[in-house]
């Protein structure tokens, strides 16, 4: 059975705590939480300082869909204690300045690798063996909603030559369609479709 974590992308930031106390009843394994810095990405979301705020009592994964993400973890270990304490995972693009990722890989920190769909293998290769995680992205970051991009899956098999302990998280598109296409040991994230679920305990298991 597969691990679903929750993306808190799209939830009204006024109930964001109450829903994840909501969501919270159900079992899952993870919440997602989604750093964008409008320059990396075509959006804007929330800051660190928000997500220090807020309580979960599950494990969160941050994923930093920012330009400079050194900075955010430098912030993390130094400043918020809270968000640090419940960290799995903090996944950084592959697709920014390698300086930046090395800096990141220095910190006494759960750093993992995000990859976009189109991305190639031979651009971040050598930070394979260096970290547990990779988030796939099969869809573009930056909105939640698109449609997934199955062609994305095909990095799995790569990465896994390289480094075969890697554990994989899905993340894009993720719905009770798509999941169809994603091999069992392919752990996934789900933002719209579990919020906007009118059946939440099933579409969970379905995601599962």
């Amino acid at each position: 059975m597969r691990k679903v974590g929750i993306s808190i992308l799209g939830l009204d930031i006024n109930q964001m705590q109450s829903k994840i106390t909501e969501f919270e009843n159900f079992q899952f394994d993870s919440w997602h939480l989604d750093v964008m810095d409008l320059n990396f990405v075509p959006n804007l979301s929330y800051g660190l300082e928000f997500l220090n705020s807020l309580k979960f009592s599950r494990a969160c994964e941050l994923h930093l869909m920012v330009n400079n993400p050194s900075i955010l973890c430098e912030q993390i270990l130094h400043k918020f204690k809270s968000l640090r304490q419940n960290l799995k995972a903090i996944y950084i693009h592959v697709e920014i300045d390698k300086q930046e990722i090395e800096k990141c890989l220095e910190f006494d920190l759960p750093i993992a690798l995000a990859v976009n769909p189109d991305s190639k293998l031979i651009t971040y290769e050598k930070y394979l063996p260096l970290v547990d995680k990779v988030l796939i992205m099969t869809v573009f970051p930056g909105f939640s909603g698109q449609k997934f991009i199955a062609s994305a899956l095909d990095k799995v098999n790569e990465i896994k030559d390289i480094n075969p302990k890697i554990e994989f998280w899905v993340d894009g598109g993720v719905n009770d369609h798509s999941i169809k296409e994603i091999p069992v040991d392919l752990n996934v994230v789900s933002a719209s479709f579990l919020q906007n679920s009118s059946d939440f305990k099933n579409d969970l298991i379905k995601l599962k």
